[in-house]
């Protein structure tokens, strides 16, 4: 069996996000006694190319509101925690919200509503050019709340640590309503889900990118990216090369499912993923979406090895071993006669593809 070779086309997204004008003016702030105020002074003082930056100490912080063209970072011992149950540390002006930079913060929130995050990213539309949009947070670790959006677009979540967010609902990384946004090599553990994200249809959910994050500690499901039952709901999605182990605790609504991929539309990519389970419950993965792909995949220990939904799904070339229910490589397709199915193996001498040790690591080309 033989594995898809990824692209690299995140990275160019992910510098030019990241890239600091010449003449920027960092402000240094630290830990006050009113430390609220006096970073939200700092931010309101910066004009666009600005960095503030948060010096090693404790931070007590809660609904500081970022500014358009500042970027914050932190240095190692600067730990911002969140104050207020159901209010994030970060929050946005939704109608002026755009080209900020979040890196190497360190963030622990309540834990206490995960319905909510540390930091949340939340804009007013997908039309409007100064909403939440050119957005990056990269290389920051969250701790018992993790990061949120509603409506977001041409922005970038890559480098982050999670971890300890195991009450029910709790998720690392989760919104609704994402444009041209990249979700990439990203450590979550000890979680409820990992990612999760919904979309609606119009102005929205064009080139997702989910990749290369890597995941243990699991009770629900891995990456759920689910519509509302409208159409188009997203475009060219491409799920690739993520690893996730170790799930614990499977919720007893049957829903623990490694890849939920379960939306309308066309071009959705599901490539080189690896799940290990070991539950004996639940499905590797899901697919919908006519001519979804579902490919070079390895699924171990699920209930059921891959499902797909609607028309010209292609089930391809995945290996999928321990499944608890039906033949070795069981793949689902619903009694469908429309639907491609070649190539599926079941093999557990075949070594994992990717992840381990190193995540990211290359994929030997593909053959088929």
């Amino acid at each position: 069996m033989s594995f898809h070779q990824p692209g690299a086309a995140t990275a160019c997204v992910i510098l030019c996000l990241s890239a600091i004008p010449a003449n920027a003016t960092t402000r240094a702030v630290s830990p006050s006694g009113n430390d609220t105020t006096a970073v939200q002074k700092a931010i309101n003082a910066s004009a666009t190319g600005d960095i503030v930056q948060f010096n090693a100490g404790n931070y007590y912080l809660s609904g500081v509101t970022l500014k358009s063209g500042v970027s914050l970072q932190g240095v190692a011992g600067a730990v911002l925690h969140d104050t207020a149950d159901s209010v994030p540390i970060f929050q946005l002006n939704p109608s002026d919200s755009h080209d900020i930079s979040l890196s190497a913060l360190n963030f622990v929130g309540t834990g206490v509503d995960t319905s909510h995050g540390a930091v949340e990213l939340i804009g007013d539309t997908f039309t409007s050019t100064n909403g939440s949009n050119h957005i990056s947070v990269m290389n920051c670790t969250f701790k018992k709340n993790g990061l949120r959006w509603v409506i977001l677009k041409n922005s970038v979540i890559s480098g982050n640590t999670v971890s300890d967010i195991p009450t029910q609902w709790g998720s690392a990384l989760f919104g609704y309503y994402a444009d041209s946004v990249t979700i990439t090599h990203n450590t979550i553990t000890n979680v409820f889900q990992p990612i999760s994200m919904v979309n609606s249809g119009a102005d929205q959910g064009a080139n997702i990118v989910v990749s290369y994050n890597k995941a243990s500690g699991i009770s629900r499901m891995g990456i759920e990216i689910q519509g509302q039952g409208g159409t188009n709901e997203t475009t060219n999605l491409l799920v690739q090369g993520n690893n996730f182990t170790k799930w614990v605790n499977p919720v007893a609504d049957g829903n623990t499912i490694a890849y939920s991929i379960v939306t309308t539309g066309t071009g959705t990519r599901v490539l080189d993923n690896y799940a290990q389970g070991k539950v004996s419950t639940g499905i590797g993965i899901e697919i919908s979406g006519a001519g979804a792909a579902a490919k070079y995949n390895y699924m171990d220990g699920f209930a059921m090895g891959i499902i797909g939904y609607m028309t010209r799904d292609n089930i391809s070339y995945n290996n999928v071993i321990n499944n608890a229910w039906g033949p070795s490589a069981q793949i689902n397709t619903f009694g469908r006669t429309d639907e491609i199915v070649v190539g599926n193996t079941s093999d557990p001498n075949l070594p994992i593809p990717f992840g381990s040790p190193t995540l990211g690591a290359p994929l030997s080309t593909a053959a088929n």
